[in-house]
């Protein structure tokens, strides 16, 4: 039993069959060994990316102290890259601050970080720092200052010199745009982006649109993208709103839709996400054990963990989630089922074994 994985399902069946036996104290024992195993074995670690994550799990559940002293470590590591790298680390910081409720400090910072990006990003970096700051802007509940960007990159294309740099700056002016929720705007640039993107530009528009429940809207931009590798990804999209709608049944008949095996198994994980939330774990279950991709099986156990909440039956397909892919990718699932490991995360995003 050297092999961590092995050990790890092992524990897990265990622990499935004291449960299924009504031995819940023993099973939850096991359990709780699967999950170390698991653990240690596929955790990665200093990465700011997870140490936001965790501080999102940690103003949730109201340890803001914890949540605090983690975005300041955050602050610290992300100021230490260098580089486009750098400034993708500090927009992840704004979202903590933006999770913590420090707004104020989030305005600052990301209007000190957009000043820099005018005055020093590289030129061939410029237009998609400027959308990585609309981006930034969007997410956190500023959604004029991300179509000051906008607006701004619109006005420097025209000055451009190169035909493919202006339809360069026009395709990220489009992505600020819809970072503000103005998807008209972003669409009446679609004429005058590059061909290389235009697809992948209005896939990304099917998901804007369903998360803003434009669903009709949706469905009608992705039948224009049929056939394509972005139209299976707008699918995707439309398929795991159907199923936060409740209609089970209907987002997965979309999956006959999706011919690509890899994208259908991402479908599957984001279908079960969305009906676990919409309280029908049992359902999601079945679909996600025809998942065969082992990072999309996780994130879909994980999602049904989190239905069932701090339970053995949560505990149990947390373990198996944890040995299919990193604890990183599955922070809000395991503070929905195990939140006394909280602290226990953080400690791990700030790379102390």
């Amino acid at each position: 039993m050297s092999d961590p994985a092995w050990q790890s399902g092992f524990w897990t069946d265990t622990s499935d069959f004291l449960l299924r036996a009504g031995e819940r104290e023993q099973a939850e024992t096991v359990a709780a060994t699967a999950t170390t195993v698991a653990r240690n074995s596929t955790t990665p670690r200093g990465d700011v990316t997870a140490q936001i994550a965790v501080v999102r799990a940690l103003a949730a559940a109201g340890a803001e102290s914890e949540a605090h002293r983690l975005v300041d470590w955050a602050m610290k590591s992300a100021e230490a890259e260098t580089g486009y790298l750098r400034l993708l680390r500090l927009v992840d910081v704004a979202a903590g601050l933006h999770a913590i409720g420090q707004d104020d400090h989030k305005v600052i910072m990301l209007s000190a970080l957009l000043e820099e990006t005018r005055q020093e990003a590289h030129r061939s970096e410029h237009a998609d720092s400027m959308k990585l700051m609309a981006d930034a802007f969007g997410r956190t509940g500023e959604p004029d200052r991300a179509r000051e960007v906008a607006r701004e990159l619109l006005d420097e294309a025209d000055a451009l010199d190169s035909a493919y740099q202006q339809r360069w700056n026009r395709y990220c002016a489009a992505g600020a745009y819809l970072a503000a929720g103005d998807f008209e705007k972003a669409l009446a640039l679609v004429c005058s982006l590059p061909d290389d993107v235009l697809d992948d530009f209005r896939s990304g528009v099917v998901e804007k649109l369903v998360r803003a429940g434009e669903y009709v809207w949706a469905e009608r931009l992705a039948e224009e993208l049929t056939g394509t590798v972005e139209g299976d990804r707008g699918l995707i999209h439309i398929a795991a709103g159907t199923a936060a709608r409740g209609d089970l049944p209907r987002a997965i008949a979309l999956l006959d839709e999706i011919l690509r095996p890899g994208l259908r198994d991402k479908a599957m994980e984001k279908i079960v996400s969305a009906s676990a939330r919409a309280d029908a774990p049992h359902e999601a279950r079945t679909l996600a054990d025809a998942i065969t991709d082992p990072g999309h099986r996780s994130k879909a156990l994980a999602a049904i963990a989190r239905a069932h909440g701090p339970t053995s039956e949560g505990r149990v397909l947390l373990v198996e989630a944890l040995a299919l892919g990193p604890w990183n990718e599955l922070v809000e699932e395991i503070a929905g089922v195990a939140p006394e490991h909280l602290l226990l995360l953080a400690a791990l995003s700030r790379n102390e074994h």
